[in-house]
Protein backbone atom coordinates (compact mmCIF):
# COMPACT_ATOMS: atom_id res chain seq x y z
CA UNK A 1 0.00 0.00 0.00
CA UNK A 2 1.82 3.33 -1.20
CA UNK A 3 2.00 6.52 1.30
CA UNK A 4 -0.65 8.53 -0.69
CA UNK A 5 -3.32 5.78 -0.22
CA UNK A 6 -2.38 5.50 3.80
CA UNK A 7 -2.77 9.36 3.88
CA UNK A 8 -6.08 8.97 2.23
CA UNK A 9 -7.33 5.88 4.70
CA UNK A 10 -6.12 8.08 7.15
CA UNK A 11 -8.01 11.08 6.52
CA UNK A 12 -11.35 9.44 5.97
CA UNK A 13 -10.62 8.24 9.55
CA UNK A 14 -10.30 10.85 11.60
CA UNK A 15 -13.23 12.53 10.23
CA UNK A 16 -15.48 9.77 9.85
CA UNK A 17 -15.09 10.11 14.03
CA UNK A 18 -15.92 13.06 13.70
CA UNK A 19 -16.72 15.22 16.65
CA UNK A 20 -17.05 11.64 18.74
CA UNK A 21 -12.88 12.03 19.14
CA UNK A 22 -13.36 16.14 19.53
CA UNK A 23 -15.62 15.13 22.79
CA UNK A 24 -13.14 13.51 24.41
CA UNK A 25 -10.82 16.57 23.88
CA UNK A 26 -12.98 18.44 26.14
CA UNK A 27 -14.55 15.57 28.35
CA UNK A 28 -11.62 12.85 29.11
CA UNK A 29 -10.24 13.01 32.55
CA UNK A 30 -8.80 9.58 33.09
CA UNK A 31 -4.99 10.42 33.78
CA UNK A 32 -2.91 8.49 31.78
CA UNK A 33 0.92 8.54 32.17
CA UNK A 34 2.13 11.63 30.27
CA UNK A 35 5.23 9.64 28.81
CA UNK A 36 3.12 7.68 26.92
CA UNK A 37 2.38 8.99 23.40
CA UNK A 38 -1.50 7.97 23.88
CA UNK A 39 -1.52 10.13 26.53
CA UNK A 40 -5.47 11.62 27.41
CA UNK A 41 -6.17 14.34 25.12
CA UNK A 42 -6.78 16.67 28.30
CA UNK A 43 -3.53 16.40 29.58
CA UNK A 44 -2.07 16.55 25.56
CA UNK A 45 -3.23 20.13 25.58
CA UNK A 46 -2.03 21.00 28.96
CA UNK A 47 1.18 20.02 27.93
CA UNK A 48 0.72 21.40 24.35
CA UNK A 49 -0.07 25.01 26.18
CA UNK A 50 2.60 24.87 28.65
CA UNK A 51 5.47 24.25 26.17
CA UNK A 52 3.94 26.60 23.14
CA UNK A 53 1.73 29.41 25.34
CA UNK A 54 3.65 29.41 28.72
CA UNK A 55 2.77 33.41 29.41
CA UNK A 56 -1.46 32.35 28.68
CA UNK A 57 -0.91 29.98 31.45
CA UNK A 58 0.36 31.94 33.32
CA UNK A 59 -2.07 34.70 32.88
CA UNK A 60 -4.93 31.80 33.23
CA UNK A 61 -3.88 31.22 37.24
CA UNK A 62 -6.62 32.06 39.61
CA UNK A 63 -5.56 35.43 40.77
CA UNK A 64 -4.68 36.97 37.40
CA UNK A 65 -7.66 35.46 35.73
CA UNK A 66 -10.02 37.41 38.25
CA UNK A 67 -8.12 40.59 37.61
CA UNK A 68 -8.20 40.48 33.82
CA UNK A 69 -11.80 39.37 33.77
CA UNK A 70 -12.39 42.90 35.46
CA UNK A 71 -10.37 44.55 32.58
CA UNK A 72 -12.75 46.74 30.37
CA UNK A 73 -10.81 46.95 27.17
CA UNK A 74 -9.55 43.22 27.42
CA UNK A 75 -13.06 41.83 28.31
CA UNK A 76 -14.66 43.56 25.31
CA UNK A 77 -11.74 41.95 23.24
CA UNK A 78 -13.14 38.63 24.25
CA UNK A 79 -17.02 39.69 23.92
CA UNK A 80 -16.18 41.05 20.40
CA UNK A 81 -14.45 37.39 19.81
CA UNK A 82 -17.37 35.37 20.88
CA UNK A 83 -19.82 37.14 18.90
CA UNK A 84 -17.19 37.32 15.67
CA UNK A 85 -16.92 33.65 16.08
CA UNK A 86 -20.67 32.69 16.68
CA UNK A 87 -21.40 35.03 13.57
CA UNK A 88 -19.10 32.96 11.52
CA UNK A 89 -19.97 29.65 12.75
CA UNK A 90 -23.25 30.67 11.06
CA UNK A 91 -22.36 32.37 8.08
CA UNK A 92 -19.40 31.35 7.12
CA UNK A 93 -18.98 29.12 3.76
CA UNK A 94 -15.46 27.37 3.92
CA UNK A 95 -12.61 27.01 6.62
CA UNK A 96 -10.68 29.55 6.04
CA UNK A 97 -13.91 31.79 6.59
CA UNK A 98 -14.17 30.12 9.74
CA UNK A 99 -10.49 30.03 10.77
CA UNK A 100 -10.51 34.26 9.90
CA UNK A 101 -12.75 34.53 12.95
CA UNK A 102 -10.05 33.16 15.69
CA UNK A 103 -7.01 34.75 14.42
CA UNK A 104 -5.92 38.13 15.93
CA UNK A 105 -5.36 41.93 13.64
CA UNK A 106 -2.52 43.08 14.09
CA UNK A 107 -4.70 46.10 15.78
CA UNK A 108 -6.02 43.79 18.53
CA UNK A 109 -2.34 42.24 19.32
CA UNK A 110 -1.83 45.99 19.83
CA UNK A 111 -4.77 46.54 21.84
CA UNK A 112 -4.52 43.69 24.12
CA UNK A 113 -0.33 44.48 24.43
CA UNK A 114 -1.68 47.87 25.46
CA UNK A 115 -3.86 46.62 28.21
CA UNK A 116 -1.30 44.25 29.85
CA UNK A 117 1.14 47.00 29.88
CA UNK A 118 -1.06 49.34 31.65
CA UNK A 119 -2.61 47.04 33.85
CA UNK A 120 1.19 45.67 34.65
CA UNK A 121 1.71 49.08 37.28
CA UNK A 122 -1.06 48.24 39.34
CA UNK A 123 -1.13 44.33 39.51
CA UNK A 124 1.08 42.60 42.15
CA UNK A 125 0.24 39.33 40.90
CA UNK A 126 1.52 40.19 37.28
CA UNK A 127 4.26 41.67 37.88
CA UNK A 128 4.95 38.65 40.15
CA UNK A 129 4.35 36.20 36.90
CA UNK A 130 7.26 37.86 34.94
CA UNK A 131 10.26 36.06 37.29
CA UNK A 132 9.17 32.70 36.80
CA UNK A 133 8.62 33.15 32.66
CA UNK A 134 11.71 34.72 32.51
CA UNK A 135 13.25 31.81 35.11
CA UNK A 136 12.05 29.41 32.39
CA UNK A 137 13.59 30.50 29.67
CA UNK A 138 10.97 29.74 27.52
CA UNK A 139 11.21 33.67 26.46
CA UNK A 140 15.10 33.82 26.53
CA UNK A 141 15.70 36.11 23.24
CA UNK A 142 13.43 39.16 25.44
CA UNK A 143 15.57 38.50 28.54
CA UNK A 144 17.00 41.84 28.20
CA UNK A 145 14.11 43.72 28.29
CA UNK A 146 12.41 45.57 31.33
CA UNK A 147 9.40 43.73 32.57
CA UNK A 148 6.55 45.30 30.21
CA UNK A 149 7.97 45.15 27.58
CA UNK A 150 8.97 41.26 27.95
CA UNK A 151 5.98 41.17 28.75
CA UNK A 152 4.64 42.72 25.56
CA UNK A 153 7.25 40.68 23.91
CA UNK A 154 6.20 37.44 25.17
CA UNK A 155 2.08 38.18 24.17
CA UNK A 156 2.97 39.11 20.13
CA UNK A 157 5.15 35.71 21.03
CA UNK A 158 1.40 34.07 21.67
CA UNK A 159 -0.50 36.12 19.18
CA UNK A 160 1.55 34.82 16.43
CA UNK A 161 1.53 31.03 17.59
CA UNK A 162 -1.84 30.67 17.62
CA UNK A 163 -2.15 32.44 14.42
CA UNK A 164 -0.11 30.21 12.94
CA UNK A 165 -1.49 27.40 14.38
CA UNK A 166 -4.64 28.47 12.44
CA UNK A 167 -3.07 29.36 9.34
CA UNK A 168 -1.70 25.89 8.96
CA UNK A 169 -3.91 23.29 9.99
CA UNK A 170 -7.16 24.98 8.95
CA UNK A 171 -6.51 27.33 6.53
CA UNK A 172 -3.93 24.91 5.17
CA UNK A 173 -0.77 27.18 4.21
CA UNK A 174 1.93 25.79 3.92
CA UNK A 175 4.57 25.17 7.09
CA UNK A 176 8.27 25.34 6.58
CA UNK A 177 8.46 21.70 5.85
CA UNK A 178 5.42 20.86 4.05
CA UNK A 179 6.15 17.26 3.50
CA UNK A 180 5.87 16.34 7.33
CA UNK A 181 4.09 19.38 9.10
CA UNK A 182 1.44 20.02 6.83
CA UNK A 183 -2.50 20.18 7.23
CA UNK A 184 -3.81 16.13 7.13
CA UNK A 185 -7.25 17.38 4.57
CA UNK A 186 -8.34 19.32 1.79
CA UNK A 187 -9.84 22.86 3.12
CA UNK A 188 -13.11 21.98 0.27
CA UNK A 189 -13.82 18.52 2.01
CA UNK A 190 -17.54 18.99 3.15
CA UNK A 191 -16.78 17.05 6.34
CA UNK A 192 -13.62 18.94 7.43
CA UNK A 193 -15.42 22.07 6.77
CA UNK A 194 -18.48 20.27 9.18
CA UNK A 195 -15.92 19.22 11.91
CA UNK A 196 -14.37 22.53 12.15
CA UNK A 197 -17.44 24.42 12.36
CA UNK A 198 -19.08 22.23 15.41
CA UNK A 199 -15.30 22.65 16.96
CA UNK A 200 -15.45 26.27 16.73
CA UNK A 201 -18.94 26.41 17.89
CA UNK A 202 -18.10 24.34 21.02
CA UNK A 203 -14.93 26.57 21.83
CA UNK A 204 -17.07 29.69 21.79
CA UNK A 205 -20.09 28.32 23.96
CA UNK A 206 -17.01 26.99 26.52
CA UNK A 207 -14.77 30.03 26.81
CA UNK A 208 -16.72 32.59 25.27
CA UNK A 209 -17.34 34.11 28.79
CA UNK A 210 -13.61 33.60 29.48
CA UNK A 211 -10.40 35.27 29.20
CA UNK A 212 -9.65 37.30 25.95
CA UNK A 213 -7.60 35.20 24.50
CA UNK A 214 -9.08 31.43 25.22
CA UNK A 215 -11.27 31.27 21.98
CA UNK A 216 -8.16 32.12 20.06
CA UNK A 217 -6.24 29.63 21.90
CA UNK A 218 -8.19 26.68 22.22
CA UNK A 219 -9.35 26.81 18.17
CA UNK A 220 -5.77 26.74 17.58
CA UNK A 221 -5.22 23.34 20.27
CA UNK A 222 -8.53 21.75 18.78
CA UNK A 223 -7.06 22.82 15.19
CA UNK A 224 -3.94 20.45 15.92
CA UNK A 225 -6.10 17.93 17.61
CA UNK A 226 -8.23 17.48 14.46
CA UNK A 227 -5.06 16.97 11.96
CA UNK A 228 -3.69 13.90 14.79
CA UNK A 229 -0.53 17.21 15.55
CA UNK A 230 -0.01 16.18 19.11
CA UNK A 231 3.91 15.15 18.83
CA UNK A 232 5.38 17.64 21.34
CA UNK A 233 3.16 16.74 23.82
CA UNK A 234 4.47 13.05 23.63
CA UNK A 235 6.90 11.55 25.75
CA UNK A 236 6.53 14.10 28.19
CA UNK A 237 7.79 14.99 31.05
CA UNK A 238 11.29 14.24 29.45
CA UNK A 239 13.16 13.41 33.03
CA UNK A 240 10.66 10.50 33.72
CA UNK A 241 9.82 7.27 31.24
CA UNK A 242 12.52 6.28 29.16
CA UNK A 243 14.66 8.88 30.68
CA UNK A 244 14.27 8.14 34.26
CA UNK A 245 17.30 6.02 34.75
CA UNK A 246 19.64 8.39 33.23
CA UNK A 247 18.11 10.97 35.29
CA UNK A 248 18.33 8.88 38.80
CA UNK A 249 22.42 8.50 37.24
CA UNK A 250 23.06 11.91 36.46
CA UNK A 251 22.72 13.18 39.86
CA UNK A 252 25.70 11.08 41.00
CA UNK A 253 27.85 11.24 38.13
CA UNK A 254 31.49 12.29 38.40
CA UNK A 255 31.36 15.13 36.09
CA UNK A 256 35.40 15.83 36.46
CA UNK A 257 36.41 12.45 34.66
CA UNK A 258 34.58 13.37 31.55
CA UNK A 259 35.49 16.01 28.63
CA UNK A 260 32.09 16.42 27.66
CA UNK A 261 28.51 16.33 29.30
CA UNK A 262 27.10 13.88 26.53
CA UNK A 263 27.61 12.75 22.75
CA UNK A 264 25.15 13.56 20.83
CA UNK A 265 23.29 11.26 18.07
CA UNK A 266 21.03 13.29 15.63
CA UNK A 267 18.69 10.46 13.98
CA UNK A 268 18.17 9.45 10.31
CA UNK A 269 14.49 8.72 9.21
CA UNK A 270 13.35 6.89 6.56
CA UNK A 271 11.12 7.01 3.77
CA UNK A 272 10.24 3.50 4.21
CA UNK A 273 6.67 3.21 6.12
CA UNK A 274 7.76 -0.34 6.60
CA UNK A 275 11.50 0.63 8.38
CA UNK A 276 11.28 1.27 11.90
CA UNK A 277 15.09 1.97 12.50
CA UNK A 278 16.80 3.26 9.22
CA UNK A 279 20.58 1.62 8.75
CA UNK A 280 22.56 4.76 8.52
CA UNK A 281 21.01 5.98 12.13
CA UNK A 282 22.28 2.24 13.65
CA UNK A 283 25.61 3.53 11.85
CA UNK A 284 25.38 6.61 13.62
CA UNK A 285 24.99 5.07 17.28
CA UNK A 286 28.16 2.09 17.02
CA UNK A 287 29.99 5.50 15.99
CA UNK A 288 28.60 6.97 19.28
CA UNK A 289 29.34 4.15 21.66
CA UNK A 290 32.93 4.08 20.37
CA UNK A 291 33.28 7.67 21.82
CA UNK A 292 31.07 6.62 25.10
CA UNK A 293 33.69 3.30 25.29
CA UNK A 294 36.81 5.53 25.54
CA UNK A 295 35.49 7.19 28.32
CA UNK A 296 34.65 11.05 26.39
CA UNK A 297 31.21 11.39 28.03
CA UNK A 298 29.32 9.53 30.36
CA UNK A 299 25.93 10.11 28.40
CA UNK A 300 24.82 9.55 24.97
CA UNK A 301 21.85 11.82 23.66
CA UNK A 302 19.67 9.81 20.84
CA UNK A 303 17.86 12.94 19.13
CA UNK A 304 15.26 12.43 16.90
CA UNK A 305 10.97 12.57 16.39
CA UNK A 306 8.45 11.26 14.90
CA UNK A 307 9.12 12.95 11.38
CA UNK A 308 10.15 10.32 8.42
CA UNK A 309 7.79 9.63 6.70
CA UNK A 310 4.91 11.68 7.07
CA UNK A 311 3.07 10.61 10.67
CA UNK A 312 5.12 7.68 10.83
CA UNK A 313 4.53 5.74 14.10
CA UNK A 314 8.04 5.13 15.03
CA UNK A 315 10.36 7.70 17.15
CA UNK A 316 13.47 8.17 16.01
CA UNK A 317 14.86 8.53 19.37
CA UNK A 318 12.61 5.72 21.10
CA UNK A 319 14.26 3.24 18.10
CA UNK A 320 17.90 4.15 18.82
CA UNK A 321 17.65 3.74 22.49
CA UNK A 322 16.08 0.35 21.75
CA UNK A 323 18.40 -0.67 19.52
CA UNK A 324 21.47 0.43 21.92
CA UNK A 325 20.20 -1.05 24.57
CA UNK A 326 18.77 -4.03 23.46
CA UNK A 327 21.27 -4.62 20.48
CA UNK A 328 24.87 -3.20 21.36
CA UNK A 329 24.61 -3.75 25.32
CA UNK A 330 24.76 -0.20 26.50
CA UNK A 331 23.34 0.03 29.78
CA UNK A 332 20.03 1.63 29.56
CA UNK A 333 20.39 4.90 31.77
CA UNK A 334 23.48 5.74 29.63
CA UNK A 335 21.46 6.36 26.58
CA UNK A 336 19.15 9.68 27.30
CA UNK A 337 16.02 10.29 24.90
CA UNK A 338 15.40 13.31 23.06
CA UNK A 339 12.09 12.36 20.55
CA UNK A 340 11.06 15.90 19.43
CA UNK A 341 13.68 17.53 17.22
CA UNK A 342 12.76 17.35 13.10
CA UNK A 343 15.74 18.62 11.75
CA UNK A 344 19.17 18.80 12.57
CA UNK A 345 19.14 22.62 13.84
CA UNK A 346 16.85 21.18 16.57
CA UNK A 347 19.06 18.11 17.31
CA UNK A 348 21.38 20.79 18.70
CA UNK A 349 18.98 22.89 20.13
CA UNK A 350 16.81 19.84 21.99
CA UNK A 351 20.34 18.38 23.34
CA UNK A 352 21.06 21.94 25.35
CA UNK A 353 17.25 22.32 26.46
CA UNK A 354 17.62 18.86 27.93
CA UNK A 355 21.41 19.91 29.65
CA UNK A 356 18.73 22.31 31.80
CA UNK A 357 16.13 19.98 32.16
CA UNK A 358 18.59 17.17 33.36
CA UNK A 359 20.53 19.43 35.42
CA UNK A 360 23.89 18.55 33.13
CA UNK A 361 26.81 20.87 33.21
CA UNK A 362 26.77 23.95 31.04
CA UNK A 363 30.62 24.52 31.51
CA UNK A 364 31.36 21.61 29.54
CA UNK A 365 30.83 21.13 25.18
CA UNK A 366 28.77 18.56 23.90
CA UNK A 367 30.34 15.95 20.82
CA UNK A 368 28.23 15.59 18.09
CA UNK A 369 28.78 12.27 16.59
CA UNK A 370 27.67 11.96 12.81
CA UNK A 371 28.46 10.83 9.59
CA UNK A 372 30.48 12.94 7.20
CA UNK A 373 27.61 14.28 4.98
CA UNK A 374 25.70 15.86 8.20
CA UNK A 375 28.69 16.94 10.28
CA UNK A 376 29.83 18.95 6.98
CA UNK A 377 26.36 20.20 7.13
CA UNK A 378 26.49 21.21 11.03
CA UNK A 379 29.58 23.34 9.71
CA UNK A 380 27.79 25.16 7.49
CA UNK A 381 23.96 25.57 9.15
CA UNK A 382 24.56 29.06 10.93
CA UNK A 383 22.50 30.75 9.08
CA UNK A 384 19.73 28.52 8.74
CA UNK A 385 19.49 28.34 12.02
CA UNK A 386 18.97 31.81 12.68
CA UNK A 387 16.93 32.06 9.87
CA UNK A 388 14.21 29.59 11.59
CA UNK A 389 14.70 29.98 14.93
CA UNK A 390 16.46 33.49 15.72
CA UNK A 391 19.61 32.08 16.57
CA UNK A 392 22.79 29.83 16.30
CA UNK A 393 21.96 26.85 18.57
CA UNK A 394 25.59 26.80 19.60
CA UNK A 395 28.70 28.72 20.89
CA UNK A 396 32.43 28.02 20.06
CA UNK A 397 31.38 25.01 17.21
CA UNK A 398 34.47 22.97 16.18
CA UNK A 399 35.38 20.45 13.88
CA UNK A 400 37.22 17.59 15.41
CA UNK A 401 37.11 15.00 12.55
CA UNK A 402 35.20 14.40 9.53
CA UNK A 403 32.76 12.67 11.58
CA UNK A 404 32.64 14.54 14.94
CA UNK A 405 32.04 17.88 16.05
CA UNK A 406 31.66 19.73 19.39
CA UNK A 407 30.27 22.84 20.40
CA UNK A 408 28.76 24.43 23.69
CA UNK A 409 25.38 24.89 24.39
CA UNK A 410 23.93 28.64 24.59
CA UNK A 411 20.53 29.86 27.18
CA UNK A 412 18.94 30.82 23.46
CA UNK A 413 17.86 27.49 23.09
CA UNK A 414 15.09 27.58 25.24
CA UNK A 415 13.10 30.15 23.32
CA UNK A 416 10.11 28.80 21.96
CA UNK A 417 9.42 28.67 18.29
CA UNK A 418 6.44 30.14 17.33
CA UNK A 419 5.81 28.70 14.03
CA UNK A 420 6.37 24.89 15.00
CA UNK A 421 3.60 23.39 16.99
CA UNK A 422 5.30 20.12 16.40
CA UNK A 423 8.42 20.88 17.85
CA UNK A 424 8.34 24.48 20.14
Amino acid sequence: MTNRTNFHIYKKNLLAAGLVGLGLLWSCTSKVPATDPAAAPNNTQQILQQKIYPVLVALQEDRLRNELQKNAVLQGLARQRAQRVRQATQNCQDVPCLANAVQWSSADVQEAGNALVKAYAGSPALKEAIQPLRESGAYALYASQPDTAFLRSAWQHAAQAMNHATDVYLKGKKPRYPKIDAISFEGTDPAFQQTVRQTLEKVANDHGKGLFFEIPLHAALQALAINGRDEAARYEPLQEGMNAAPFRQAKTTPWKKYTYSVILVPGFGPEDPAIVLEEKAKVRCRMALERFKRGLAPFIVVSGGNVHPNKTPYNEAVEMKKYMVDSLGVAEEVVIIEPHARHTTTNLRNTNRLLYLLQLPLEKPILVVTDESQSSYILRFEKKAIQELGYAPFANLKKLSEVETEYYSVPASRHIDPLDHLDP
